[in-house]
């Protein structure tokens, strides 16, 4: 992780404005034959207008690509400002970023037809590099999984002062690579399998970074006969990889687990007026059922109410219902209520059927909780507006504002931070 570590420390020496970085037409046409290799859609933010939601992807050609490739360097710039923490890790339980950058990086060299053979260490070596050669011994030396997931000091200096040197070819920009290094890369889960013994696991992960080392170290020269290099390639995939998070954590796009910080924030901020407009631009958004009119009857057997149904469907609705009550021992649900029904009722399981139904709609027969048969029917609805201060209209206004708000800002942060990186 060392090289992620300069990478990141490189970033975080420099002012906002100069985290640019200048990318070849190589590197650029490269990236865009993954994301068409991957179908993936790429959406940049830039040419000066702030994402509106909608979905549809752009075109993938190289002006597309570069724009969002100087977009996701903002975006490192933004990390740099609001998480500097998040340049290396994303979430404590995941991989490190540079555990997934490695594995982008070999997807690229792969689509870029540089092919090498790595020759990997034996476990044998690894293991006598490692001292050790059981499951057991591996438990021993981690101990039990920390509760709070991190390792003690004494153990984490232990783990540091098992140098892979001997396994390992050191990059140029790397000063050591230790066991530490390669638990430290794992994801919470295979740290657990790790304190279990699982030593394979560590075999297969020195593995990988034998082979990264290895594979880029021999791709150098046919890189740079390219006109592409490592180091951009990178810093490319550490912009693709934390593009999803960024974005959500700005406010741009949703976050699948948790809210936006920036977004909570702007809500707070939203005004009475800020919703009284929104109100007003989006006033059908806020139309509810009021009432609605309504008949149910519960059959015994599901013969009769399909026979009533059937009937009911060749004649005024209504009166079926009314004229089956009267004939019948039968009894109409909603009569209690002039077969008008609010709001209020909508607890009764009956009721929410028939609020769900579309207008003018007779049901199916249907299984009712007690084994019985419920016909019901659903006539006219009546809809009314919630009050401009009722809060379903403040909730949802302010969501909505927070989030343009968030765009905005978005949209004029990156386009200065481009207006200052583009000549």
């Amino acid at each position: 992780m060392m090289w992620l570590k300069l990478i990141v420390a490189s970033i975080l020496c420099l002012p906002l404005s100069l985290i640019a970085q200048n990318f070849s037409d190589a590197e650029i046409t490269l990236i865009m034959q993954r994301y068409k290799d991957n179908n993936q859609s790429v959406q940049p933010h830039a040419h000066g207008v702030a994402h509106t939601g909608s979905h549809q992807p752009h075109k993938i050609d190289k002006e597309t690509v570069r724009y969002q490739l100087l977009e996701n360097q903002f975006l490192l710039a933004e990390a740099k400002r609001l998480s500097p923490k998040i340049l290396i890790r994303q979430t404590s339980v995941g991989f490190t970023n540079a555990y997934h950058v490695r594995r982008y990086v070999l997807d690229l060299l792969n689509a870029a037809n540089i092919k090498v053979t790595a020759t990997p260490p034996s476990a044998q070596a690894i293991n006598t590099t490692l001292g050790l050669s059981t499951s057991k011994q591996l438990t021993t030396l981690l101990g039990a999984y920390p509760h709070a997931g991190s390792l003690s000091h004494p153990i984490e200096t232990k783990l540091k002062h098992i140098e892979l040197a001997p396994l390992i070819t050191r990059a140029p920009h790397e000063t050591r690579l230790s066991l530490f290094d390669i638990y430290d890369s794992l994801s919470m889960q295979s740290r657990f399998r790790l304190h279990q013994g699982d030593l394979s696991l560590l075999q297969n992960e020195i593995i990988k970074r034998h082979r990264y080392q290895q594979v880029t170290q021999a791709a150098q020269k046919k890189l740079k006969m390219l006109n592409i290099s490592l180091t951009n390639l990178e810093v490319i995939a550490l912009g693709d990889i934390l593009r999803p998070t960024m974005l959500g954590m700005l406010g741009v796009t949703h976050v699948m687990h948790g809210e936006s910080p920036i977004l909570e924030t702007l809500e707070q901020q939203v005004s009475a007026a800020q919703i009284q407009q929104y109100y007003a631009r989006h006033k059908e958004e806020f139309r509810y059922i009021d009432n609605i009119a309504a008949h149910a009857i519960i059959f015994d057997k599901r013969s009769e109410a399909v026979e009533f149904q059937q009937h009911a469907k060749s004649t005024n609705i209504a009166d079926a219902f009314k004229h089956k009550t009267a004939s019948s021992n039968l009894h109409d649900m909603f009569a209690p209520y002039n077969n008008r029904l609010t709001r209020a009722h909508h607890q009764d399981w009956a009721a929410s059927v028939v609020f769900t139904l579309p207008e003018h709609t007779l049901s199916q027969p249907m299984r009712t909780p007690s084994g019985k048969w419920l016909v019901a029917y659903t006539g006219d609805k009546q809809l009314k507006y919630f009050a401009a201060n009722h809060e379903t209209v403040t909730y949802q206004a302010k969501k909505e504002v927070a989030k343009h708000l968030a765009k905005t800002q978005y949209s004029n942060r990156l386009n200065q931070w481009l207006k200052n990186n583009q000549a």
